[in-house]
C-alpha cells in the first residue's frame, strides 16, 4: 500500500513536457533569436536536465527541433521574392497554399518557385505572394499554376489608426507581398492524388446543393458553412454568429465531428453482432470516415485538431489502451505544431484547443457531480466560453454574455441538422424538414442577435495571461486561505497593469484627423476633448473598421458633432458615436427645419434625446474647445465649414459649388479639405484666386485639374492625413503605422 501511494508523478508528463518544448522553441525563433542561441540553449539544458531528471531530456529535444524548424521557416534568404524588383516583375508561378472564391474574383495564396521579369528573364525564388485574379475559372489547393502579366506591391499598411492591421496576419504566414493577375493558367494539376478526389467530392456535394436549394441562398449558406466548410462565410452569418455567440457552430470543428460519430453510431446498431464479433470493426470504419471526412473540409486546423483527438480515441480502443484525453489533445496539439510551427499564431488554432482543454478541464473537475444531459451540456457550454474568453477579449476586443444562454440551445439545433444532411443526400423528400430546420436556426440567431449586448474589453497579451491564470486558479483544487490569496494577488498585478496608463499622464494631445473614406471624416483632438466633423451615415463596414475603432484608441471624454450634410434620421453615424463615447452637443444646419422630415426628427430625436441639439444658420461662428468654427453654409445637402486655430484658417468643403466659391474667394487658408466641386467654368475662375499653403484631396481626379499648380498636395486615397498642432509650424504627413 506504501509504495502504491510514494508512486505519484512528481514530474510533468512526457507529451506535456514535449508541448511545452515545442512552444518555446517556436516562440524563441519567431521572435528573432539568433541561430546560435538556438542551438547553444538546448546543449545546455540538456547537460542540466542528465544531471537533475532525464525526463526534461524531452523537452530539451523538441525545444531545439521546433526552433530550427521555426528559424528555417521564418528566415528570408537572398532568393526570397521579397528582396526582388517587384515592380519588373510580370510573371511568377508556384503552388496553390489557398484558394477563396468571391462574387467578382479568386484570392490565391501561391508557394512561388520562379518569376518571370520584363526582359523575360527566369529566376528561381522563394515565400508566398497572395495573388488576386478576375479568371473565371478556380485552380484549387495543390494546383501548379503559372500568373501573367502579375503588378505585385508590398502588402500595404492600415489606412486609418486603428484600423486593423492585415499585415500582421500575413506576416505571420510570413506572406510580404500581393498583386493582381491578368490571367493565370495551369501548369499541372494535384501533386497529390487524395487531394483532387477530395476536392471532387467538395465540388460534387456544392453542386448538390446549389440544385436543391437555388430559392433559398440563406439556407444554402447556412448548411454548406455548417457541413462541408467554407472559407468565406458569408458576412450576415458571421455578424449573427457572433453576436449571438454561436460562431463556432458555422467553423467545422470538434462537434460536428461528435455529430458524425453519432450518425455512424446510429447506422452501426442493424450491424451489432457484427460489432460484438468483431469489437475492431466500428473503430476502424470510424477512422477511416473522420478523416475522409477531414480531407473534404480542406484540413482546417480545427478540424484536423478534432479528427487527430478522436484518432487517438479509436486507436486505443482498436490497440485496447486507454488514452487521457489532455494527452490526446497535447498530442494533437504537438503533431499540428510540428507539420508547420507557424500555426501557433493562428487564431483558429489558439481557441479550437483551447474550448477543447475547457471542456475536458471542467468535465474533470464537476463531471461527478452532474447528474443528467441538461447538466452535461451546460457543463460543456461553461468549459468551451470560459476558456476562449481571455482570447476573444485579446483578439477581438468584444465579448457577447449571451452566448452563454444560447450555446444550450443551438448545438442541439446544428446536431439534428448535422444527422439530417446525410439522410438528405440519400433521400432527397427530406429536403423540406431540413430547410425547415435551417430557416428556425437563421430566425433564432437573428432573434439572438437583435437582443445580444457586446462587452467592449480590449485585453493586451499580458493581462490575457493573467486572466487565465485568475480563471484556473478559480476553478482548481486548493485550499480557500490559499486560493482567495492567489486570485487576489493576481488580480492586484492585473489592476497595476490596467490603472498604469491612467496614473502616468500622457502628453495631451492635439491632432487633426482626416480619416480615408468615402464620405468626409474629420477630427480635432484637444486633449481629451474630441471635435468632429462626420457624415450622417457611412458604410457598414467603414463604421465598423474605421470610425468605432478609431474612437476606441483614442479614448476621448467627451464629442461635439458637426454634421456634413443635412441629416434625416440620425441613425448612423449619431448611433456609432453614442454608442463609444459621450455626445456632448450636436450641430445642425437650420435648413434641416424646412425639410419634410423635421416633425419625425422633432419627436424621436430632438425633445426626446439625451443628447442637445443646436441649430446653426449660415455665417454663425461658435467657439468650441481652442477652435472658432464658422459656418460657410450649405449645397446639395453638404455643409460647409472654415474653422480657426491660433490665427490659421483650415477649410472643410464636401462640396464647392458657386454660393461657397463666392465666400472663400481671394480668402487664404492654410489647409484646404475639398471633397467634390462644381466643375462650371465660373465655379473654377472664382476658385483660381483661393489661397492655401496644404491641399487635400479625396484621390487625383480630372476635376481638381484647377489645383495642379499646388504642390502641397495631399490624397486620402492613399492613407489618412495628420496634423500634428504641438509643432510650429504645424506639420501635416501621410499615416504611416509601423511595421509589424
Amino acid at each position: 500500500m506504501d509504495r502504491n501511494i510514494s508512486t505519484t508523478r512528481k514530474y510533468p508528463d512526457i507529451i506535456f513536457l514535449s508541448l511545452a518544448g515545442i512552444i518555446t522553441g517556436i516562440l524563441l525563433a519567431y521572435n528573432g533569436i539568433s541561430l546560435s542561441f538556438l542551438i547553444l540553449l538546448p546543449i545546455v539544458l540538456s547537460f542540466w536536465a542528465t544531471v537533475f531528471n532525464r525526463r526534461f531530456l524531452v523537452f530539451t529535444f523538441f525545444l531545439l527541433i521546433s526552433s530550427l524548424q521555426t528559424f528555417q521557416q521564418t528566415a528570408i534568404p537572398a532568393t526570397h521574392i521579397s528582396r526582388a524588383t517587384i515592380e519588373k516583375i510580370n510573371g511568377l508561378s508556384g503552388k496553390v497554399l489557398r484558394c477563396r472564391e468571391t462574387s467578382f474574383a479568386v484570392r490565391y495564396v501561391i508557394l512561388v518557385n520562379e518569376y518571370h521579369l520584363n526582359d523575360k528573364t527566369v529566376h528561381k525564388t522563394s515565400g508566398k505572394v497572395r495573388l488576386t485574379s478576375g479568371n473565371a475559372r478556380v485552380f484549387p489547393v495543390g494546383s501548379f499554376i503559372s500568373a501573367r502579366n502579375v503588378s505585385l506591391q508590398e502588402i500595404p499598411p492600415p489606412k486609418n489608426p486603428g484600423e486593423s492591421d492585415f499585415r500582421r496576419e500575413m506576416y505571420k504566414q510570413r506572406c510580404f507581398i500581393e498583386g493582381k493577375a491578368g490571367d493565370i493558367v495551369l501548369l499541372s494539376p494535384y501533386a497529390n492524388r487524395l487531394t483532387y478526389i477530395f476536392g471532387s467530392i467538395r465540388k460534387s456535394l456544392s453542386r448538390r446543393l446549389d440544385k436543391s436549394f437555388l430559392y433559398f441562398p440563406e439556407e444554402r449558406a447556412l448548411l454548406e458553412t455548417m457541413t462541408i466548410g467554407r472559407q468565406d462565410i458569408p458576412y450576415f452569418l458571421t455578424e449573427r454568429g457572433k453576436r449571438s455567440g454561436i460562431y463556432h457552430l458555422l467553423v467545422v470543428s470538434g462537434l460536428h465531428l461528435t455529430f458524425l460519430v453519432l450518425f455512424l453510431r446510429i447506422l452501426f446498431i442493424p450491424f451489432r453482432n457484427l460489432n460484438n464479433r468483431y469489437p475492431k470493426f466500428f473503430p476502424s470504419v470510424s477512422l477511416l470516415v473522420l478523416w475522409l471526412y477531414a480531407g473534404i473540409t480542406g484540413f482546417n486546423i480545427p478540424v484536423v485538431r478534432a479528427v487527430l483527438m478522436m484518432s487517438f480515441f479509436f486507436l486505443g480502443e482498436i490497440l485496447e489502451q486507454e488514452i487521457n484525453g489532455f494527452q490526446s489533445i497535447s498530442f494533437a496539439a504537438i503533431l499540428v505544431l510540428l507539420l508547420n510551427p507557424l500555426n501557433l499564431f493562428d487564431v483558429s488554432f489558439q481557441l479550437s484547443f483551447a474550448a477543447t482543454a475547457g471542456i475536458l478541464f471542467f468535465i474533470k473537475r464537476y463531471g461527478i457531480t452532474v447528474k443528467n444531459k441538461f447538466g452535461t451540456e451546460l457543463l460543456v457550454s461553461l468549459g468551451a466560453q470560459v476558456s476562449v474568453l481571455p482570447l476573444i477579449m485579446y483578439h477581438f476586443g468584444m465579448f457577447y454574455p449571451i452566448g452563454f444562454v444560447s450555446n444550450l440551445v443551438f448545438p442541439t439545433l446544428a446536431g439534428i441538422i448535422l444527422l439530417f444532411f446525410p439522410l438528405f443526400l440519400v433521400l432527397p423528400f427530406l429536403f423540406i424538414p431540413l430547410r425547415l430546420l435551417l430557416s428556425l436556426f437563421l430566425y433564432l440567431a437573428c432573434l439572438v442577435a437583435q437582443v445580444s449586448y457586446g462587452i467592449k474589453v480590449e485585453l493586451s497579451l499580458l493581462l490575457a495571461i493573467l486572466m487565465y491564470l485568475f480563471i484556473f486558479l478559480c476553478f482548481n483544487r486548493m485550499k480557500i486561505k490559499k486560493k482567495i490569496a492567489s486570485m487576489f494577488l493576481v488580480v492586484l498585478t492585473a489592476s497595476y497593469f490596467l490603472l498604469f496608463p491612467y496614473v502616468v499622464k500622457k502628453p495631451a494631445e492635439k491632432h487633426l484627423y482626416l480619416l480615408s473614406l468615402k464620405k468626409p471624416a474629420v477630427i480635432f483632438i484637444n486633449g481629451y476633448q474630441m471635435t468632429t466633423f462626420l457624415s450622417d451615415s457611412y458604410r457598414r463596414q467603414e463604421t465598423e473598421n474605421v470610425l468605432i475603432p478609431f474612437l476606441r484608441e483614442k479614448k476621448p471624454a467627451e464629442v461635439s458633432l458637426f454634421y456634413t450634410d443635412i441629416s434625416y434620421n440620425h441613425i448612423g453615424t449619431f448611433n456609432a458615436i453614442k454608442g463609444q463615447v459621450r455626445n456632448k452637443k450636436v450641430f445642425e444646419h437650420e435648413s434641416v427645419k424646412k425639410s419634410l422630415f423635421y416633425p419625425y426628427l422633432s419627436v424621436y430625436c430632438y425633445n426626446n434625446s439625451d443628447v442637445p441639439f443646436a441649430f446653426l444658420d449660415t455665417g454663425v461662428k461658435i467657439p468650441i474647445s481652442d477652435l472658432q468654427i464658422e459656418i460657410l453654409g450649405e449645397e446639395k445637402g453638404k455643409l460647409s465649414y472654415a474653422i480657426t486655430k491660433e490665427n490659421k484658417t483650415i477649410l472643410i468643403a464636401p462640396y464647392i459649388g458657386q454660393e461657397i466659391a463666392e465666400k472663400i474667394k481671394n480668402r487664404r487658408f492654410y489647409i484646404a479639405c475639398i471633397w467634390d466641386m462644381k466643375t462650371t467654368v465660373k465655379v473654377k475662375r472664382l476658385l483660381e484666386n483661393l489661397q492655401f499653403d496644404y491641399l487635400i484631396l479625396p484621390k487625383k481626379l480630372k476635376k481638381f485639374q484647377v489645383f495642379d499648380s499646388i504642390d502641397k498636395t495631399f490624397y486620402l486615397s492613399q492613407s489618412a492625413v495628420i496634423v500634428n498642432f504641438s509643432t510650429h509650424p504645424w506639420t501635416v504627413g501621410y499615416y504611416n503605422p509601423p511595421p509589424p
